[in-house]
């Protein structure tokens, strides 16, 4: 799933953002997060536990002022995660 959330305010930083946004995206426990970057944007790649006990992947990331949200899940099937990391190495973002 990739979804466009609300653009980042002009007098935030990325990090601040983004960790906010985290917060309110995805409530699930965390169970790991790291700083990514994706075509050259910086991004915050976080895995959650669902209800469910599998685990998602969750990357903010912002673009210029625009905020997307990207997420997989169950990240224990490894053929989909596989399928998913390929996808991801061709992300590029228009507009630029």
């Amino acid at each position: 799933m990739i979804k466009r959330l609300k653009n980042k305010p002009a007098d935030q930083s990325v990090a601040r953002w983004l960790n906010d946004v985290k917060q309110v995206a995805v409530v699930n426990p965390r169970v790991m997060e790291r700083w990514i970057t994706l075509d050259g944007a910086r991004a915050l790649r976080v895995e959650t536990r669902n209800p469910d006990s599998t685990e998602s992947e969750n990357i903010y990331i912002v673009d210029g002022s625009r905020t997307f949200f990207i997420q997989a899940s169950p990240i224990q099937n490894m053929s989909f995660y596989r399928l998913y990391a390929r996808m991801l190495s061709t992300l590029r973002f228009a507009n630029r």
